[in-house]
């Protein structure tokens, strides 16, 4: 006898076969055998997928490339074209153009290294980290004005040249009484705000009596391109300590007490000898981790610096950090997950970076402390909320790790339990995570497929639906258009018989109209009248329309399907 069964709800999304007798299972009753090119929303129903748009082809159809978000404001983003040497730019369905040809700056990034490379973006900077190249900045000068640039850990100022010491005395003092004592000055230059300060110049001696009736020493030393403030150091004790700062290239000494709590900078060169694997920022600083020489390393740079690996002696709290993570293997640091403490992800574990006596991450107060044991892939995590999902090192499943407070740290835990023949035997290639209009996690499997993840894990809402199309997804990225986050890939497609890669949006769920919504992939929209007859296609003057081409380029639409 058949039974009707009544769903209320398709929230669970689509879930493996060796769930069906878990009827105990409360997502169970709301999971689906099969949920193919649907999205579910969070309340239970599902919907058809948007289509895809075309944006543009890719610069080699027979390269690999990746898609990175740029994002200045929600006004203003932009997805980076990452090909074997070359960036190129995106942004709402269009391409960025210099002349007849799209914009581009070249890089030395080769393709195979393209889905390893870890970038963080402060205002309209990008820092790409890779342990094969050494770190470099992607600045936005302008429109068609992007420059790549390699970091400078230490610092762009130069020490000053020229340093001489002249002591003035009173005219009644002995000459036997001129050279009683031993002073050595250093100078350094700073910039307007204060946030660089060079290395100590070289260092200048001079026999003198600081304590003689009307006695000083005089410094000179050539002014620094760049420098807005210079200050001037005393040796004591071998430390040269502070004793002035002036925006002048000359300063008297007449006896002054010297700081020995503020001293010149050293710049650390540990960083230096090897290129890190990744990057981010937490608490003020900018982090890099995991050289090849030294995979368990971290450095942060002082605080408040973008790059600067600048220390002194005696150590100060705004110095830079240096650190590493004892552990029983020599896994790199592969991720630096910033959520309300530091998170380090290594292929075998995780660890999270405290302070032993002091809410302040100091380099006397930094500690380290290992979590659990479910390690990372090397593709690029994503924060949701208080929480990081991540690809596992091993077994291809999405993970989720936040705090629990019953357990007194930060845990972690499988995504796809009730889903594993989508990711058994496959790995993730890429992933992003969509706020709105739903919250989506969309992650590329190495067969090609995308998956799409709608989870909001204080709801304990997590549903899985596969995105499949007429070829194969390589790379996903998000960045927000209006009113929605938009995920932009690539895809590789076969035309004529031809590989073709592309660069194609996904058309926005709440479309204003019917006549303006889109359910086909590689899509395009044409408004006017048409430059070429299309058998059986016709439309009014004005009126909008999609133009499929059901595997053919059109070339004056440039669209496919």
């Amino acid at each position: 006898m058949a039974v009707r069964i009544f769903r209320n709800s398709f929230g669970g999304g689509e879930i493996s076969n060796t769930m069906y007798a878990r009827v105990d299972d409360a997502k169970n009753q709301t999971g689906l055998a099969k949920c193919k090119n649907f999205i579910v929303e969070p309340q239970g129903p599902v919907f058809r997928r948007p289509g895809f748009e075309y944006v543009a082809h890719t610069k080699y159809s027979d390269r690999k490339c990746r898609l990175i978000p740029f994002l200045f404001s929600l006004d203003q983003t932009m997805v980076l074209e990452v090909g074997h040497k070359y960036i190129r730019f995106h942004t709402h369905k269009q391409t960025l153009m210099s002349g007849n040809a799209p914009y581009e700056i070249t890089t030395p990034y080769e393709e195979a290294d393209l889905f390893e490379l870890s970038f963080v973006q402060s205002i309209d900077v990008i820092t790409i980290a890779h342990i094969n190249y050494p770190t470099k900045t992607l600045r936005r000068h302008g429109a068609t004005d992007w420059r790549l640039e390699n970091v400078n850990f230490n610092t762009t100022l130069s020490a000053p040249t020229g340093l001489a010491v002249t002591q003035t005395i009173g005219p009644d003092v002995e000459e036997k009484n001129k050279g009683l004592f031993k002073r050595k000055y250093g100078v350094t230059a700073l910039n307007a705000d204060a946030s660089e300060e060079s290395p100590l110049s070289a260092t200048v001696e001079i026999n003198c009596n600081p304590f003689a009736d009307g006695a000083y020493n005089t410094l000179t030393w050539n002014a620094v391109p760049g420098a807005a403030m210079y200050r001037v150091y005393r040796n004591v004790g071998g430390v040269y300590s502070y004793i002035g700062q002036t925006s002048e290239t000359s300063i008297i000494d007449d006896a002054i007490s010297p700081d020995s709590g503020i001293t010149p900078p050293r710049y650390d060169s540990e960083i230096a000898s090897g290129y890190p694997g990744t990057v981010s920022y937490f608490d003020q600083r900018k982090i890099f981790a995991g050289t090849r020489t030294k995979p368990q390393y971290i450095w942060m740079t002082a605080a408040g610096s973008e790059n600067s690996m600048a220390y002194h002696l005696p150590v100060q709290a705004t110095d830079r950090i240096s650190a590493r993570i004892y552990a029983r293997d020599v896994n790199r640091i592969r991720h630096l997950v910033p959520l309300s403490r530091l998170i380090l992800l290594t292929a075998s574990g995780c660890w999270v970076v405290g302070t032993t006596d002091t809410d302040a991450l100091t380099p006397d107060s930094i500690s380290f402390k290992a979590q659990n044991a479910e390690g990372a892939s090397s593709v690029n995590p994503v924060v949701v909320n208080s929480a990081c999902v991540y690809a596992a090192a091993r077994g291809g499943h999405l993970r989720e790790m936040g705090y629990s407070y019953e357990r007194g740290g930060f845990i972690s835990g499988d995504l796809c339990l009730r889903a594993p023949h989508l990711f058994d035997h496959k790995t993730v290639i890429d992933l992003d995570y969509s706020k709105a209009p739903n919250p989506i996690i969309w992650s590329v499997s190495s067969d090609g497929v995308l998956l799409a993840f709608t989870y909001i894990p204080e709801q304990q809402i997590g549903a899985f639906s596969t995105i499949e199309t007429r070829g194969s997804f390589e790379s996903v990225t998000v960045v927000s258009e209006g009113y929605e986050d938009i995920p932009y890939v690539v895809t590789s497609r076969r035309i004529n018989g031809q590989t073709v890669r592309f660069i194609e949006r996904m058309h926005e769920v709440q479309s204003p109209s019917r006549a303006e919504s889109c359910y086909v992939d590689c899509a395009g929209f044409y408004q006017g009248n048409p430059t070429k007859t299309i058998t059986g296609l016709s439309w009014l003057e004005g009126e909008t329309v999609s133009i499929l081409a059901d595997g053919y380029v059109v070339p004056d639409q440039k669209v496919v399907s």
